[in-house]
């Protein structure tokens, strides 16, 4: 089970005890995060207040504003549908995948 804190990302495994940890500035680009996201290759996403962060092979990428994220930075949400991932943030709505995204406009 993975959980989004104010201080991080938490993975607690059931059975097996102890506890994974991701946080700032290690592995995230501000400690507040609102949500996270397993997707279907099972990959990391998770919705910071600095924006949307991918973790993959113990590797962190963050997605902000020059990646296709709007607003400022700030990610409140984070899912998968459709074969893409979709990003709600201070700016509006975002579509995308690891190689980045696009901003979706209203209409």
């Amino acid at each position: 089970m993975w959980c989004a804190t104010t201080g991080g990302i938490i993975r607690f495994r059931y059975g097996e005890g102890g506890l994974e940890t991701y946080g700032y500035p290690e592995n995230l680009p501000h400690p507040r995060t609102r949500e996270v996201c397993l997707d279907s290759e099972g990959r990391l996403w998770a919705a910071t207040e600095k924006g949307l962060v991918l973790i993959v092979g113990g590797e962190t990428i963050v997605f902000t504003s020059f990646e296709g994220i709007p607003g400022t930075g700030v990610t409140y949400a984070v899912t998968e549908a459709g074969g893409y991932i979709w990003a709600g943030s201070d700016g509006g709505l975002a579509r995308g995948n690891a190689a980045g995204f696009i901003p979706i406009e209203e209409g």
